[in-house]
């Protein structure tokens, strides 16, 4: 008997693609954090565009309901010590010249990547409780 082959599921395949929007902005965050020194401002620019869209890609297609407190308080644990790192950073860069701000430009190009995620999840909840039930 042959096999039948089976569609994906749209939610099988919006969720494909929410997880490796998320998996290409964490090392695309990392990686240029690395390369920051030596990346032009518009190439820079450029970069800081696709992370955004990619973060708008994981809030719409990747967090799902059940996941969408853990993922706010989550980010916000990283906004919230994102200052303090900047103070580590700089004592870092005291010891190792240098590593300290590929520690700033990494967690920078992190957040620029997760805000605009935080921001669609953020509204999906508010709607949701702002909805009837």
């Amino acid at each position: 008997m042959a096999k039948k082959k089976s569609k994906p599921s749209v939610l099988g395949v919006n969720r494909k693609v929410g997880h490796y929007s998320f998996l290409i902005g964490v090392i695309l965050a990392l990686v240029l954090g690395l390369f920051s020194e030596q990346i032009s401002p518009s190439w820079s620019l450029r970069i800081m565009f696709v992370l955004v869209i990619l973060g708008l890609i994981i809030g719409l297609l990747n967090i799902q309901h059940k996941e969408m407190s853990e993922f706010l308080i989550a980010a916000i644990a990283l906004m919230v010590v994102a200052p303090a790192m900047n103070v580590v950073s700089l004592t870092i860069d005291k010891f190792v010249f240098g590593s300290g701000a590929f520690l700033r430009s990494m967690l920078t190009y992190l957040i620029i990547f997760l805000v605009p995620a935080v921001l669609i999840v953020a509204v999906k909840v508010i709607v949701e409780l702002a909805e009837e039930k």
